[in-house]
């Protein structure tokens, strides 16, 4: 026989395994991103191998509790800042990226975002609390995903832009917190939480093979009341005993074995132990075991009836708990006050195998799709779990029908179920008729003023509309006038920059101009000092030819005006002594004072040189 092979189909495997559940990870977005990177295509698809059976894990907030999985939430990422809140008995993984899920991945548009899309499962039934956390948030999960960056460029901008990282684990995000990655998230390809729980492990789920026992609400408190005592006091009954009725007390539920230990000890202690200060060790245990509302409550129990119980049979199926229904007056619950028992009532009822008919007769109105959403479908509660039967409780019943009567609704088959419950409690059809009348009496006026309100409401609408129409046209009048600003606005600052240009232009010119009218007077001031410059001493000279560098030509003319006239006095005082251009023979003249006598005269006369 000749040996051949085929290619198997892991992933197919898995989308049809009922102990996992398959997920699609929207594990990050390419372009940037607030953490100041960058990831291309390129990157994406370098890095995609690093995904291969890296874990999915959440930071479990809350102790764990199958029982009450709405409590239960994801944190956030691991830190070692915050060892009182996240510490690592606290991380639990619950899925990974199997390797044969990557050959389908791909790049998805969505929300305006690209984003890589991979295939990963999770391990639904040995972790049934991540199950329940999974299923409130009807399969869709915030998610961050752990790398380190093996490859990137530093931009100018000072983003990195990566070009390889490698995964190490992908963290579900509790609902309080957000997401880096925007838009990275756990949504549900394939999800039964009905499922998970026919075939979940012993070792999770103990609750399954045992009977388990809803603690009543009075009988918690006290509990609580006891361990808070032998907390502070620190005495009353033994270590064990203590943390095993502390479990109890964080989860609600006692199973058959701590159930039976409490039936015991009332059993050997058949009377009530007195308080007594400080408290002794004796009634501490005795409140630690729930006092007299315990006493009552593990004495009233015969079987599993009241209990959220689940037992597994010996082929592995699902042993669900029969409520049968009990309307009679004796079985019924009188009493003074109703509040809507919510998840106290529909738990129970949901759990059991005859749910579609519990549920009929325990609420006035059941709406399609309840078992989804059980708190918004089911309404006008009027029964309570007692003793393993659904039976009426007296307020619940009144209050039903007030309720419904108030909304108007009392009529067809929710008139017909108040009437019978009404005849089987044996209350007065006279009064409930009269009732209707005075509920209904008040539903219509409520009716009426609510018109007279609606009509109200529509005088302020059109009001309103008017305003907003008025606000329309002068937000359109503004806005043409803000265009025609703009407009003007542009045309000045063109203008402007015209402007600019031309007096940059002349600025230069005046700069020219002045430097050549600097040139030309300091030129004129040289002629000028050279004009008298033999009337002078060299040392006078170089001191107005200094200055005419500087001075305007009226300053010069000042300077060589009063250096002439310190000259002319100094010659009417005969203190000078001039020699002529010509021979020696007129060596002694002398020049006399005269009025008439002039400088300019002198020196182009005589070409004098003053000594």
């Amino acid at each position: 026989m000749d040996n051949f092979t085929h290619e198997v189909d892991y992933m197919k495997l898995l989308y049809e395994d009922p102990y996992v559940s398959v997920f699609e990870l929207d594990a990050l977005h390419t372009g940037w991103n607030p953490n100041e990177c960058i990831i291309d295509e390129e990157c994406v698809w370098e890095s995609l191998p690093s995904f291969a059976n890296k874990p999915l894990y959440g930071v479990i907030d809350n102790k764990w509790n199958p029982l009450d999985g709405e409590h239960n939430d994801f944190m956030e990422h691991f830190r070692e800042e915050y060892p009182e809140r996240i510490t690592r008995d606290r991380i639990l993984p619950f899925g990974c990226v199997p390797e044969s899920g990557l050959k389908d991945a791909k790049l998805v548009e969505r929300d305006g975002k690209q984003y890589l899309r991979i295939n990963v499962v999770v391990w639904k039934n040995l972790l049934p609390h991540v199950a329940e956390i999974l299923k409130r948030r009807d399969g869709d999960v915030r998610v961050s995903v752990e790398f380190a960056i093996k490859d990137a460029e530093q931009l100018e901008d000072g983003t990195l832009k990566l070009k390889k990282f490698s995964i190490t684990a992908i963290t579900a995000l509790g609902e309080k917190f957000r997401e880096i990655m925007e838009g990275a998230r756990l949504k549900s390809l394939r999800f039964s939480y009905d499922d998970y729980a026919k075939e979940s492990n012993d070792k999770y789920f103990c609750f399954a093979s045992q009977k388990a026992y809803e603690i009543p609400q009075e009988v918690l408190d006290v509990m609580k009341h006891g361990i808070e005592m032998r907390r502070e006091a620190n005495r009353g009954g033994n270590k064990v005993i203590y943390n095993s009725l502390r479990s109890n007390c964080d989860i609600g539920v006692m199973y058959e074995g701590s159930f039976n230990e409490m039936k015991e000890y009332f059993a050997a202690n058949p009377e009530p132990i007195k308080e007594s200060v400080p408290p002794t060790g004796k009634y501490i245990l005795y409140n630690m075991y729930g006092g007299e509302a315990g006493r009552e409550w593990v004495n009233s129990i015969v079987c599993n009836g009241s209990a959220v119980a689940i037992k597994n049979s010996e082929e592995g199926g699902n042993r669900e708990v029969n409520i049968t229904i009990d309307n009679s007056k004796e079985a019924a619950v009188e009493g003074t006050s109703w509040d809507n028992p919510g998840k106290a009532l529909y738990g129970k009822l949901l759990e059991a195998s005859n749910t579609e008919s519990l549920v009929k007769e325990a609420y006035l109105v059941v709406e399609d799709g309840y078992k989804d959403a059980p708190s918004e479908k089911l309404k006008y509660p009027h029964h309570q779990v007692k003793d393993g039967k659904l039976v009426l409780n007296v307020a619940g019943v009144k209050a039903a029908f007030a309720r419904a009567s108030q909304m108007g609704i009392v009529s067809g088959d929710v008139k017909k179920h108040l009437e019978r419950h009404y005849r089987e409690l044996g209350l007065s059809m006279e009064n409930f008729e009269q009732k209707y009348a005075e509920l209904e009496e008040q539903y219509t006026a409520k009716c009426a003023e609510f018109d007279e309100k609606c009509a109200s409401l529509t005088a302020s609408e059109e009001a309103c509309a008017a305003a907003e129409e008025k606000c329309a046209g002068l937000q359109a009048d503004l806005d043409g006038k803000c265009a025609e600003l703009d407009a003007k606005c542009a045309d000045y600052d063109a203008k402007c920059a015209e402007l600019d240009a031309k007096c940059a232009e002349l600025e230069e010119k005046c700069a020219k101009l002045a430097e050549y009218e600097k040139k030309e007077v300091c030129a004129k001031n040289m002629a000028s000092v050279e004009k008298y410059a033999k009337c002078f001493s060299e040392e006078k000279v170089a001191e107005l030819r200094k200055l005419a560098e500087t001075c305007t030509c009226e300053e010069m003319d000042n300077a060589i005006a009063k250096c002439a006239m310190e000259f002319a006095e100094l010659a009417a005082q005969n203190e000078f002594k001039f020699s002529y251009g010509f021979p020696g023979v007129n060596a002694g003249f002398a020049v006399t004072d005269s009025n008439d006598s002039d400088l300019a005269k002198i020196a182009k006369k005589y070409n004098t040189i003053v000594r």
